[in-house]
């Protein structure tokens, strides 16, 4: 089983490294975009946006992580007490309540958020089921690692 398991994990290693730039990048963004978030869970000073979108990246992908990630945490979120505020008050409500979060929920979270921000940050070129396992790889190979 190990070795099948082995197996797939090279296929998607040999899928990633062949893959064009902006399938890499897309996914690099929101990984990285989702560690971010990670960060102001755990520490919620100033504005959620500016923070998780900030100089890092290019201004067009800045904006364009502005305009997705709302989107995205408010479609996740099921809690009612955020509903009715602000973007950024829901934002930072929707943060507060993954702050509580069981970590194994948590986690699962946080791989939901970045493969829909991949797959939306690509346009419609990278699709759903290739962002849960490119995501997840990158995830373990380059930023976990790190």
């Amino acid at each position: 089983m190990k070795n099948f398991l082995k197996n797939i994990w090279d296929l998607f290693k040999q899928w990633f490294v062949r893959a064009e730039s902006y399938v890499q990048n897309n996914i690099s963004v929101a990984v990285t975009v989702t560690e971010k978030l990670k960060q102001f869970v755990d520490n919620p000073i100033g504005d959620m946006l500016v923070t998780v979108a900030d100089d890092t990246f290019h201004t067009d992908i800045g904006e364009k992580i502005k305009s997705i990630l709302p989107d995205i945490l408010i479609s996740l979120q099921a809690i009612d007490e955020c509903k009715g505020l602000s973007q950024e008050d829901t934002l930072k409500c929707i943060a507060a309540k993954i702050k509580l979060l069981a970590d194994d929920i948590k986690n699962t979270a946080y791989h939901n958020i970045a493969t829909l921000l991949a797959v939306r940050l690509s346009d419609g070129k990278i699709d759903l089921s290739d962002a849960i396992a490119v995501v997840e790889y990158y995830y373990q190979t380059y930023t976990k690692k790190a």
